[in-house]
C-alpha cells in the first residue's frame, strides 16, 4: 500500500515557488492576482507581500526560467515565457500535433480554438528551440493538406457553441427529408464532426434521449427561455439479424446477444444507445437482413425512414 499523503512533509517555501510557476504557466498574472491565489491555496492560506513574490521570481529566473514582465491595459503582468526543462517530442508526434492544431483552427468554434491554442502555447514553452522551429515549419507544411470543409456553417457553428457553453435550450426547425419538417427541442451538449458532416448533439427533453442533428438539415434555430438540464438517458433497442450477417456480425459497444433464436442464421441483439437515430441509420445498411423489434418508438422511426425512401423511388424521373 502507498504512503498516506497526510504523513508526507513538504517544504512550504518550495511549494510556493512551484505554485507560482504553475500559475505563470497557466496565464498572465499581476502581483495582486498571485498574492490572492497564494492566500486562497489550502496549503498556503496566507498573504505575502509583493516584495516576497518578486524574490520568488528571482529564484525562478536564477534556475533558468524566463519570466516576462509586460504592461497590458495599464496593469503590470508576469508570465512564463520559456522553461529550462524541455519535453522531448519525436518528429511524428510534432507532425501529429501540428496537423491537429491546423484542423481545429478550421472547425469554426472560437472557444475550442482558443482553448486548444492556449494549451499548445503552454507546451511550446517546454520545447527546445530546434524542435520548436521544426514544429512551426510542420504547421506551415500541413496547411497544404487542410480542407476548409465547414466554412459554410461558420456562423451557425459559432452560435451553437455559444448555446452549448451557456447551456441554453433551443428549438430547431429540422428537415432531414423533402416535405418533412420537424420542430425539435434540444438541450445542446456539443458539436460533433463525423465523415465530413457537422452535427449538434444534445438531449431531447421530450423523449429523454440524445439526438444528433446534421447542420445541413437545420432550417432555423430559436433560443428558448429555459436552461439545459443535460439529462441524457440511454435507450435499449432490440433488433434481429438473419442470414450471413447473423453468422459474422461483430458486436458494437453497448450491444449483447440476448437470443440466438435456436438457429445459427438468426440472432436477436440488445443495444444500449444514447442516440436511437444514429443506430437506426446504421441498421438501415443491413437491408432485409435486419428487423427492429423494440421499443415501439424505434420500430416506428425505422418505418418512417423506409417510407420516405419508398416515396423517393416511387417518383418518376424527369
Amino acid at each position: 500500500m502507498g504512503k498516506s499523503t497526510k504523513n508526507i512533509k513538504i517544504s512550504t517555501t518550495a511549494y510556493r515557488v512551484l505554485l507560482i510557476l504553475h500559475l505563470l504557466n497557466q496565464d498572465k498574472c499581476t502581483l495582486d492576482m498571485l498574492i490572492e491565489a497564494l492566500a486562497n491555496d489550502k496549503y498556503v492560506t496566507r498573504a505575502f507581500s509583493k516584495e516576497t513574490i518578486t524574490k520568488y521570481f528571482s529564484t525562478l529566473r536564477f534556475t533558468g526560467f524566463n519570466i516576462q514582465k509586460f504592461n497590458h491595459e495599464g496593469d503590470i503582468y508576469y508570465q512564463l515565457e520559456k522553461s529550462p526543462f524541455t519535453i522531448e517530442f519525436s518528429e511524428d508526434e510534432l507532425k501529429a500535433l501540428a496537423y491537429i492544431q491546423n484542423n481545429i483552427n478550421y472547425l469554426y468554434q472560437p472557444n475550442l480554438i482558443n482553448n486548444f491554442n492556449s494549451a499548445i502555447s503552454k507546451i511550446e514553452r517546454f520545447i527546445d528551440e530546434k524542435s520548436l522551429k521544426s514544429f512551426n515549419s510542420m504547421k506551415k507544411e500541413s496547411l497544404k493538406y487542410i480542407k476548409d470543409e465547414y466554412s459554410k456553417f461558420a456562423k451557425l457553428i459559432k452560435l451553437l457553441e455559444e448555446y452549448c457553453i451557456e447551456r441554453q435550450s433551443i428549438l430547431v426547425t429540422y428537415s432531414p427529408y423533402e416535405e418533412l419538417i420537424q420542430k425539435i427541442i434540444i438541450e445542446p451538449e456539443k458539436i460533433e464532426y463525423h465523415n465530413h458532416k457537422v452535427y449538434i448533439s444534445g438531449n431531447n427533453p421530450k423523449i429523454q434521449q440524445k439526438q444528433c442533428l446534421q447542420l445541413d438539415y437545420i432550417l432555423n434555430i430559436k433560443q428558448l427561455p429555459s436552461k439545459s438540464r443535460q439529462l441524457i438517458y440511454d435507450s435499449t433497442v432490440s433488433f434481429r439479424l438473419t442470414g450471413k450477417l447473423a453468422k459474422g456480425y461483430r458486436l458494437y459497444e453497448g450491444e449483447e446477444i440476448v437470443d440466438k433464436d435456436h438457429s445459427p442464421s438468426s440472432i436477436t441483439i440488445s443495444a444500449s444507445v444514447a442516440d436511437i437515430d444514429t443506430l437506426l441509420h446504421r441498421l438501415l445498411r443491413y437491408g432485409q437482413y435486419c428487423e427492429v423489434l423494440s421499443p415501439l418508438v424505434a420500430r416506428k422511426k425505422m418505418q418512417d425512414i423506409i417510407n420516405q425512401l419508398l416515396v423517393k423511388y416511387q417518383e418518376k424521373l424527369a
